[in-house]
């Protein structure tokens, strides 16, 4: 005999389910507390990467930590619709069960109470590390410490919540239980896992507490700032992928015969936006992402970038010849496009927006720069050189 034949031959109670359930929304209210401490204990580090030496860093850390925020309150959602659907389930056993039994001592059988959390957890707003002024060291080194304390909480709650789960799995082969393993995979699979969605937000959180904390001791070091803030902010530009991949890969649990609305929402929301399920209040809206080219070319510059949707100066529009995107602003309040690898058949395009760009920098009196990517074919490059010298145009 198997170990799976005696795992099909036991039992399932309708109790073994309710105290999963309750392991879950022990484990989401230590989701919620970690949630909210983090983002109490980021309240004061506004400005913390302020200055063109850290801005690259500054904005690709807003755009990962708003996903990290967002991706654990997704992941609370997450875990307390699994939590409804085991109570749901085992009321179900208990209806069936009621109603084969032959002497009935009242009309309906007494059923499991669903759980209910304290509070709705919701995003909130989160302060923006870059600005004018300098790199704080204390306030980098504070919110890395919140984040690495984030990182612990959420990680102790998985595991609490795996014990459960795991327990459940032993005693039952049934596919509810499966069903419910499925969805737990997706959920937690270990702390920095970026397959299952608690795990990859555990691995998001300590990439930021890292990022910060290491800047913190570069602060007073301007030839290792930089560097530093390139390579981590660089590192963060992944984060919103991988967390919304993550959201994206977690099945919507249903329990046949039960309405399961009250975290359905949340659960099916994505660090991207909300999900086809339903929609979810978001305080902001997310940060574009940040192309590394785009960084990159703001770390050689000691420019600013960009964000398009966000920023005035991203677009520069002109009667008679129409719009052209602008990525980064130079320390000398030069326009900087920046190009990928050009090909030969773009040539025409290319020279449009180059156009469009030199006309906006004359208007205001400064330089208009453009970078390209090496590879870009030489046709271009020639053309570049005519419409903006050959000094203003940079293959990286």
């Amino acid at each position: 005999m198997t170990g799976s034949d005696v795992r099909l031959r036991v039992t399932l109670d309708p109790e073994d389910l309710h105290q999963v359930a309750k392991s879950l929304a022990r484990g989401q209210d230590q989701v919620d507390e970690a949630v909210r401490l983090l983002v109490a204990r980021l309240a004061g580090t506004p400005g913390m990467a302020a200055g063109p030496a850290a801005a690259v860093f500054a904005q690709a850390y807003d755009q990962a930590a708003a996903a990290a925020q967002r991706a654990a309150v997704v992941a609370w959602g997450a875990v307390g619709l699994m939590a409804d659907c085991l109570v749901a389930t085992a009321n179900n056993y208990l209806h069936a069960d009621h109603a084969s039994d032959a002497v009935t001592v009242h009309a309906h059988p007494d059923l499991l109470p669903f759980l209910v959390p304290p509070d709705t957890l919701r995003e909130r707003t989160l302060p923006r590390a870059g600005g004018p002024g300098q790199v704080g060291a204390e306030l980098l080194a504070q919110a890395g410490l919140a984040w690495e304390s984030a990182t612990t909480s959420l990680a102790e709650a998985g595991v609490d919540m795996a014990v459960g789960v795991r327990l459940l799995g032993e005693r039952s082969a049934s596919s509810e239980v499966r069903a419910a393993e499925r969805h737990w995979s997706a959920i937690w699979r270990g702390r920095g896992y970026d397959g299952a969605l608690l795990s990859a937000v555990t691995g998001a959180t300590a990439r930021l507490g890292r990022a910060c904390l290491d800047l913190a001791t570069a602060a007073g070091d301007p030839a290792l700032l930089p560097v530093l803030a390139l390579a981590h902010g660089t590192e963060l530009l992944g984060v919103e992928p991988v967390l919304r991949r993550a959201a994206e890969a977690v099945p919507v649990l249903q329990v046949v015969g039960a309405a399961i609305e009250r975290f359905a929402a949340v659960a099916q929301s994505t660090p991207g936006g909300a999900g086809a399920g339903g929609s979810r209040a978001a305080p902001t809206p997310p940060a574009p992402a940040l192309p590394g080219a785009v960084l990159e070319v703001a770390a050689l510059t000691g420019g600013r970038v960009l964000l398009p949707g966000q920023d005035p100066d991203a677009v520069v529009q002109l009667d008679g010849l129409g719009k052209a995107a602008v990525h980064v602003i130079g320390r000398d309040g030069s326009l900087i496009m920046v190009l990928g690898r050009a090909k030969p058949g773009e040539l025409t395009k290319v020279a449009h927006r180059l156009q469009v760009l030199r006309r906006a920098a004359q208007d205001r009196g400064v330089p208009a720069r453009v970078y390209f990517e090496r590879g870009t074919a030489e046709r271009v490059l020639d053309q570049a050189r005519t419409l903006l010298g050959k000094q203003h145009v940079v293959v990286v």
